[in-house]
């Protein structure tokens, strides 16, 4: 699993379990996540992820429907707007404080860059996109499903960003995430997160044991 690989932790204290499709290993995304990172890649302006989505946005014009380009771009608008109060409301957060003094200036930059991608991943607002009414972390989704280079290259900095926040640097002073307890039947459920191949329903069935590296 993601964390324990990469920061040496224990997968009980939280961890994110990716199932990878069997075209995963020649994709572009993850030629991205292996041949960037935030240390080499992402700089330290905390901006970075706000300006990396507000180019996606730009970009995702040519994926829609004319009727709706005037709505994708009045959203750059509201996604900014609503990153840079949500952020700078959870920086008040005394715990987040703490985390944040204790950081040299570039890390403390980059940390405001986490909050901010955290922030734009949480925006609520809805515009219609390819005649569907659709919310900007599904846009920010469907950018890093096409596989897209040029899509994924204007992700790069949020994607970057919003890792190191949820996987990579999470601060200690915050409280662990778990997994689910287990059931009343010893089982543990967990919910899947995002699209899903339905091709490979038939693999996921009841009882059968998966092992994860």
């Amino acid at each position: 699993t993601n964390r324990s690989r990469e920061v040496g932790g224990d997968p009980s204290d939280g961890d994110s379990v990716i199932i990878a499709g069997p075209h995963f290993y020649m994709t572009e995304y993850r030629r991205l996540l292996e041949n960037r990172s935030a240390e080499a890649d992402l700089p330290s302006d905390p901006d970075a992820p706000l300006h990396s989505v507000l180019r996606l946005l730009v970009d995702l014009e040519k994926h829609c429907m004319g009727s709706e380009v005037a709505k994708l771009r009045g959203l750059a608008q509201v996604a900014a707007d609503w990153t840079t109060a949500k952020s700078a409301e959870w920086k008040g957060d005394a715990t987040l404080q703490r985390h944040r003094e204790g950081l040299v200036p570039l890390e403390k930059a980059r940390f405001d860059g986490q909050l901010k991608a955290a922030a734009l991943w949480s925006c609520p607002e809805r515009v219609s996109f390819q005649g569907f009414s659709r919310t900007l972390c599904w846009l920010i989704n469907f950018g890093i499903d096409s596989d897209d280079p040029a899509l994924l290259d204007r992700s790069l900095h949020f994607i970057l960003s919003f890792h190191r926040f949820c996987t990579v640097l999470r601060s200690p002073l915050l409280p662990p995430v778990r997994w689910p307890p287990e059931d009343t039947a010893g089982l543990m459920r967990t919910w899947r997160g995002g699209a899903f191949d339905e091709v490979w329903r038939p693999h996921f069935v009841e009882g059968t044991l998966y092992r994860l590296s």
